[in-house]
């Protein structure tokens, strides 16, 4: 569903002093009536805009991504652990290796074109 415009929800704050029932204006505005309470709760804390969408902020943020990215040139051998240890923050492994995804790097493979790994 998509997210109602800070216009709608100014045009349905207004119909609510005017004193039309909430059920009116959804149907009217095509909204659920549940948003028009959701709406007038926040407005009272003077919020009429809506909250920007989206997912949580990297946990690396871009000169951590540039250390990272540097550390990998000058060692391209080392491991997700040396590299936790390097940037001298507490995050997951995960993290470290999503952060290489998104600059660039893939799963280094052995010269069989098998991962490395003893055969």
């Amino acid at each position: 569903m998509a997210i109602a415009s800070e216009d709608i929800r100014r045009r349905a704050l207004t119909a609510i002093q005017a004193g039309e029932h909430p059920s009116t204006i959804a149907r009217v505005l095509g909204v659920g009536e549940r948003s028009i309470y959701r709406w007038v709760s926040q407005s009272k804390s003077g919020q009429t805009a809506p909250m920007p969408r989206g997912h949580r902020p990297l946990a690396l943020n871009g000169d951590e991504m540039e250390r990272l990215d540097a550390l990998v040139k000058q060692r391209p051998d080392i491991t997700l652990e040396e590299l936790k240890a390097a940037l001298f923050r507490d995050v997951h492994i995960s993290t470290i290796h999503r952060a290489l995804r998104r600059l660039g790097y893939r799963c280094k493979k052995n010269t069989a074109s098998r991962r490395a790994r003893q055969g």
